[in-house]
């Protein structure tokens, strides 16, 4: 069940270097980037309404999950490659993997990435919007490379789950998205 429907417009995509602050410069996104922001919810049965095999007497909200999709040009092969090496598995070389691989949690054993989507026209326009994903950003699935076109394209996949941060007093709060900019480069 989508529930809302994003688009950036064109932009600018960084990815982190293996570290929270440092991002790397991936490419443009000149198509826009579609992002669906998807809530998730488990059916609650009752036995007055017939037990497991009956009418939902309720439905627990879960939280929610995003799916973002961008085709990508003017890219950094360099990065491109590096997260294609990281898409494969952490601990031997690509096409290849170890048994203990399967299951690795990928947010907390660091395998998520932040991902930057940056609109080219925020300078002068800054009601468009930033979105920032705090090393939650999965990439979901292969990168495939266009040569047939004129340009080198790039499209990619990322499935964004809610990243859980310590909030003081108050537990645990979770973020799917902020406006952060900090380590973002100049584009050359």
């Amino acid at each position: 069940m989508s529930s809302n429907l994003y688009s950036s417009g064109v932009a600018n995509i960084w990815v982190d270097g293996n570290s929270s602050t440092s991002l790397t410069f991936l490419g443009v996104c000149e198509d826009e980037c579609e992002i669906t922001n998807t809530a998730k919810y488990k059916v609650v049965n009752a036995d007055y309404a017939g037990g497991s095999d009956g009418v939902p007497a309720d439905m627990s909200y879960l939280g929610q999950m995003l799916s973002v999709k961008m085709t990508i040009s003017r890219m950094t092969l360099a990065t491109v490659e590096s997260l294609q090496a990281r898409l494969t598995t952490p601990s031997t070389s690509q096409g290849q993997g170890l048994y203990t691989d399967i299951g690795t949690l990928m947010v907390t054993s660091g395998q998520a990435f932040r991902l930057l989507i940056y609109p080219q026209g925020y300078a002068t326009n800054n009601s468009l919007q930033i979105f920032n994903f705090p090393n939650n950003a999965i990439l979901d699935g292969d990168i495939v490379l266009n040569y047939s076109t004129r340009n080198l394209k790039a499209q990619l996949l990322f499935t964004v789950i809610p990243a859980w941060q310590a909030n003081g007093s108050n537990g645990y709060s979770w973020t799917l998205w902020n406006n952060s900019t900090t380590g973002m480069g100049v584009v050359s």
